[in-house]
């Protein structure tokens, strides 16, 4: 019984951050290079509001096309299960859902190269500094967590 309860709570609180999370919804300005336009990394960069407009640009013209829905993708994963679980493989349906993901990507790939044109040779050294950084606090976080 001592098990028992001690597992729902467990399971109770490791569950309480995703309820948080579902209920906050998506971040409408979540894109991949959004951080430009917070003012923090903004003001680190110093970015110019012409480069800030110019980026913003960019970003709204790539959501426009490629709106970061939350059904879609939600969609096309359960497509990509439905194509794992089924009888046979329908290398069609395949090939289209694959074409989907790369077309998605390729626009993503240039929206961060649009982007990176629109910033001085010294800015993309400091934005490329600051992601290293993130990278090795985000690597230290998690492997700290793992050793928990």
């Amino acid at each position: 019984m001592k098990k028992l309860i001690s597992t729902l709570t467990l399971c109770a609180l490791a569950s309480a951050p995703l309820a948080v999370y579902a209920e906050r919804g998506e971040r409408p300005d979540h894109a991949p290079h959004s951080i430009l336009l917070s003012e923090r990394v903004a003001e680190k960069l110093n970015l110019s509001d012409e480069q800030s407009s110019q980026i913003r640009v960019l970003l709204d013209n790539h959501t426009a096309v490629y709106p970061r829905d939350r059904d879609t993708r939600k969609a096309q994963r359960e497509a990509t299960d439905a194509l794992i679980q089924a009888q046979s493989f329908d290398e069609a349906a395949a090939r289209e859902l694959l074409s989907q993901k790369l077309e998605r990507e390729l626009a993503a790939l240039k929206l961060r190269h649009d982007i990176n044109q629109v910033l001085s040779a010294e800015q993309r050294e400091q934005l490329q500094q600051m992601k290293q950084r993130m990278k090795k606090r985000f690597a230290k976080k998690h492997r700290k967590s793992r050793r928990d």
